[in-house]
């Protein structure tokens, strides 16, 4: 029998074309033919029901470059991943580069393919680099004046002053309750807490904002 075709794709797009319907058009197609797949996200938020990629693959939420997934060899969720035909990473621009890289360690060692890309798993990724910013005009560079220290990555916008939060010692604190209530802030539920979310551009500027300190509670994505 010829070699099965494995590798690693992107599925990029803004809102709008069509990344969900073709998404599911492939889980369905697969789910059809009996086959078996792994679908996840970057967030449980973006789940009606799923796994989200670190609880699924058991990733390190402090990965690093040479960190491996907590997946013991001879389980059952190792028996899975060796069946599955397709793993499937929706949302994944959400995520650190490093939390790929311990995948790819991880499978390449369960599944005794240390040459192979994730093993030799054929892995679909989805997202969109410009969402985060929630302006297409932004990412199509049609808004902005480019930063004189690095023109080609970066520009700087105008942003309505009602939106913008006075620069001090408080200025984290301003920024979680500017977007959450009081109420949320000191009885956090999940309910409230999916109403809501502060969208970062950059993970270290995610790892600035504490997670849980004093009054103010943060959910980390």
């Amino acid at each position: 029998m010829p070699q099965r075709q494995t590798g690693v794709g992107f599925m990029y797009g803004h809102g709008g074309t069509g990344k969900t319907f073709l998404w599911k058009t492939i889980i369905f197609s697969l789910h059809f033919e009996e086959k078996i797949l792994l679908a996840v996200a970057s967030s449980s938020l973006l789940l009606s029901a799923g796994r989200i990629a670190h609880s699924c693959f058991k990733i390190p939420l402090d990965a690093t470059d040479t960190t491996v997934c907590s997946i013991k060899k001879n389980t059952e969720l190792v028996t899975l991943i060796k069946e599955t035909c397709l793993i499937i990473w929706d949302e994944s621009p959400m995520n650190d580069h490093r939390c790929f890289e311990t995948l790819d360690r991880t499978l390449r060692d369960l599944l005794d393919k240390p040459n192979r890309l994730f093993g030799g798993k054929t892995v679909m990724l989805r997202g969109d680099f410009r969402q985060t910013l929630l302006l297409l005009d932004v990412g199509n560079i049609n808004i902005g004046t480019p930063d004189e220290s690095d023109l080609e990555n970066s520009s700087w916008i105008n942003i309505p002053e009602e939106y913008c939060i006075p620069i001090d010692k408080n200025g984290i604190s301003n920024l979680i309750r500017f977007i959450y209530d009081d109420d949320t802030l000191h009885y956090p539920f999940a309910a409230k807490l999916q109403d809501k979310a502060i969208v970062c551009l950059r993970n270290d500027t995610v790892d600035v904002i504490p997670t849980f300190r004093n009054d103010t509670y943060v959910h980390k994505l």
